[in-house]
């Protein structure tokens, strides 16, 4: 049996976890650190949801705290450039197709699975966000990899 990439990276992921032992953390009071872990259970409970739009959620706020790791709490196009920045940086040597549009994109359709559609524009961003889920996933999924790992050392 053969595992493809995704697969193979998260393995990865997980191993590098186990390192991190994550589950004790009484001793941790470095901001980093505890974002850091959280993302990763996040980014856990994500990947083994099986609803499409909590996964997606799980996954989201997994890049909400590892954008704002350091505790500064970054909204809308602030938040967009630095995740692009992020994702980027974890992207050495690679294309990388996330731009901040993409993340923004992400981010309106998590706004709009959290909180209730005011007007027909909200309406509309929620049922195109429906219509592309599974791409959002594949792509959201995919930065978040390459980020753990270049995080995660």
């Amino acid at each position: 049996m053969s595992l493809n990439i995704e697969e193979q990276k998260i393995i990865e992921i997980f191993r590098k976890i186990q390192k991190l032992r994550r589950f004790e953390r009484k001793g941790i009071s470095n901001l980093p650190e505890i974002n850091l872990i959280g993302a990763l259970g996040l980014f856990e409970s994500g990947m083994g949801e099986f609803l499409t739009l909590l996964k997606f959620k799980h996954l989201f706020n997994a890049l909400e705290l590892i954008t704002n790791v350091t505790g500064t709490d970054l909204k809308r196009d602030k938040f967009d450039r630095e995740a692009e920045k992020i994702i980027h940086s974890s992207q050495t040597g690679l294309t990388c197709s996330i731009n901040k549009t993409t993340i923004k994109d992400w981010r309106e359709f998590y706004n709009r699975i959290k909180h209730v559609q005011k007007d027909t524009e909200d309406i509309k961003t929620y049922y195109e966000g429906m219509n592309t889920v599974g791409r959002k996933l594949l792509s959201l999924r995919g930065s978040l990899n390459k980020i753990f790992l270049d995080k995660i050392k």
